[in-house]
């Protein structure tokens, strides 16, 4: 190991003074700042590790850092936040109407996957009995000839991140774990469902994402914190979903000819998992060592068709100023080593290219202040349900942080609305323990 690759293996350790400063300002480790800090000091680290043969650049994570900071600064500008437990809060969420969403939600979100498959051309007996082929054949359609949403596809996505969220939300709340693994299938069966039937593993990413934020604002409502004892359950459920992301992964077309050759299919797999979980990384390296002038594996474009259309596209979308297809999004690939090429550079990339390096730090410390009033405005006594179904919405986007920003989509207004109707209608009002 030569003395860059140690160098990157150490600037993780400068997350760790800044956490703890920062949590206790806040009084809370479930502070989105804080959030954002802890995810990007592990991302900082063992994708190094994961590939000691592979160099990236130590000022695209000096970056990341700053980017880190400027989230922090209204915390240390505004300090601690007034923590609300369920003990002192004047309003619960009633768990029989949640897990009664929670239903209602998953069947909605199976029925609409499968009339996903059948609006484009797919029928039942491809889908039950080859749905390893019918699935890479979904992909191949979506990357080469488009799929056709629709109404149904606005709902069967949207409905799954809810799924999601519901579901992390119940089991952070930690009302009836001795059920546990039912609320668990309900709420990331359909995004599983959807994964291997549309070997679709970015919405499943992202509906783990949305399942991390409502299980952290259960835990909110609860008056807990992050510790291992509430990271050790999630480990526990980590495991029983590897089967089908492997799953996801050879149902793509390249591989249908090659299942009996072992060795390709155990590199393959490899490099997939690379290419989800790491490559990204080493990606944004690349070009943010393109982008200051240095050497640089590929040639990358920086110029933003409009300021901020990369990492809002959905709203330039919604306003219908936006491109049909950014230049530069799935043309340039970066070749990490000779494992795999990826075409994903994380949301940095598109802060940078929006705003400049400069600029995004503005972007950020503007981020930092939202984020701060949103938390501080779920977690009081009077708790705002708008803002804790946002508080959900901005946890997923810091954990998709590292592959895209979660604001090019349409779907996260439509979440933060159906959240925001499921808290009201799980919603009971109690008279707070430590009222007069």
């Amino acid at each position: 190991m030569d003395a860059s690759k140690i160098v990157l293996i150490i600037i993780p350790i400068f997350y760790i003074p800044l956490i703890i400063f920062a949590g206790k300002k806040a009084g809370s480790n479930l502070h989105p700042a804080l959030l954002f800090s802890i995810l990007w000091s592990i991302l900082s680290f063992f994708p190094q590790v994961l590939i000691l043969n592979v160099h990236s650049s130590f000022l695209a994570f000096i970056y990341v850092y700053a980017l880190a900071f400027c989230l922090i600064i209204p915390i240390l500008i505004r300090g601690r936040v007034v923590f609300g437990s369920a003990k002192n809060q004047a309003s619960a969420l009633n768990g029989r109407r949640l897990y009664r969403l929670l239903c209602i939600f998953s069947l909605v979100s199976i029925v609409s996957s499968v009339l996903m498959l059948l609006q484009n051309g797919f029928d039942f007996s491809q889908i039950i009995f080859n749905l390893l082929k019918s699935s890479g054949n979904y992909a191949a359609m979506r990357g080469n000839e488009g799929i056709e949403y629709g109404a149904i596809g606005v709902v069967n996505v949207s409905f799954t991140y809810v799924c999601a969220a519901l579901s992390g939300l119940i089991l952070g709340l930690g009302k009836n774990l001795k059920r546990s693994y039912i609320f668990l299938f309900l709420g990331l069966g359909p995004p599983v469902f959807l994964m291997i039937s549309q070997s679709s593993k970015l919405i499943f990413l992202l509906s783990l994402s949305y399942f991390f934020g409502g299980y952290l604002l259960g835990m909110m409502r609860e008056g807990r914190q992050i510790s291992m004892d509430t990271i050790k359950p999630l480990l526990k459920y980590a495991f029983l979903f590897i089967p089908f992301i492997m799953f996801s992964f050879l149902s793509r077309n390249h591989y249908h000819d090659n299942y009996s050759d072992t060795s390709f299919i155990v590199d393959s797999l490899y490099g997939e998992v690379l290419n989800y979980f790491a490559a990204e990384i080493y990606g944004f390296s690349d070009f943010f060592m393109y982008y200051i002038g240095f050497d640089s594996i590929a040639i990358y474009s920086t110029r933003s068709v409009n300021p901020g259309e990369y990492t809002f596209f959905s709203i330039y979308d919604f306003f219908g100023l936006a491109d049909s297809v950014l230049p530069s999004f799935y043309d340039e690939v970066y070749p990490l080593g000779d494992i795999v090429n990826t075409v994903q550079f994380t949301m940095f990339r598109g802060l940078i290219t929006d705003f400049g390096i400069l600029g995004s730090f503005v972007v950020f410390t503007i981020f930092g202040f939202i984020f701060d009033q949103i938390f501080r405005l779920s977690c009081g006594r009077w708790s705002g349900l708008f803002a804790q179904s946002l508080y959900v919405n901005i946890v997923a986007a810091i954990f998709f942080s590292y592959i895209l920003s979660i604001f090019m989509a349409k779907f996260p207004i439509l979440v933060t609305i159906v959240l925001y109707f499921c808290l009201r209608y799980s919603t009971v009002f109690v008279v707070p323990k430590n009222s007069s």
